[in-house]
C-alpha cells in the first residue's frame, strides 16, 4: 500500500510539472495593451542567451533580435519565417566580434515565427540557432 501511495505522489508531480511550466511561460499573456516585452531566454547548453527568447509570447512586434555569447562572435545572418509564409531575411550589418550582437527586425504581424541565426567566432567556426516565438 505504501508503494502505491508513493507512486501516485510521484506521478502527480510529473503530471503537474508541464502545466506549471506552461503557466509560467504565459506570464503576461492577458496584457495585450502593453508594449512588447524583451523576454530573454535562460542560457542554452552552449551558453547563448537570446532576445526574444525561444517560446516567447510577445505583445507586439519585437524591434530587435539580440544574442549574448560566452565569447566574442560576429552575427552573419538572421532569417525570420512566419508560419505558412515565405522567409524574410533581416539585414545584418558588418561589425566587430562582440559577446552581444543584435540586428533590427522588420515589423512583424501577429502570428507564429521561427527566427534562425548564424554567428561566427574568431576561429571561423559557425554557430547556429533557432528561436520560436509568437506575436500577439
Amino acid at each position: 500500500m505504501r508503494k502505491s501511495t508513493l507512486l501516485a505522489a510521484v506521478a502527480a508531480v510529473f503530471i503537474a510539472t508541464p502545466v506549471l511550466a506552461q503557466q509560467q511561460g504565459h506570464a503576461g499573456h492577458g496584457d495585450h495593451g502593453s508594449a512588447p516585452r524583451a523576454q530573454a531566454s535562460a542560457a542554452t547548453p552552449s551558453g547563448v542567451v537570446t532576445v526574444p527568447a525561444d517560446g516567447a509570447m510577445l505583445n507586439g512586434s519585437p524591434q530587435r533580435f539580440s544574442a549574448t555569447f560566452p565569447q566574442p562572435m560576429t552575427l552573419r545572418s538572421v532569417t525570420i519565417t512566419p508560419q505558412g509564409r515565405a522567409a524574410i531575411q533581416a539585414p545584418v550589418t558588418a561589425a566587430a566580434a562582440s559577446r552581444q550582437v543584435s540586428t533590427a527586425l522588420p515589423r512583424l504581424a501577429a502570428g507564429n515565427y521561427t527566427l534562425n541565426w548564424t554567428a561566427q567566432g574568431a576561429d571561423g567556426q559557425a554557430v547556429n540557432g533557432a528561436v520560436r516565438f509568437m506575436v500577439h
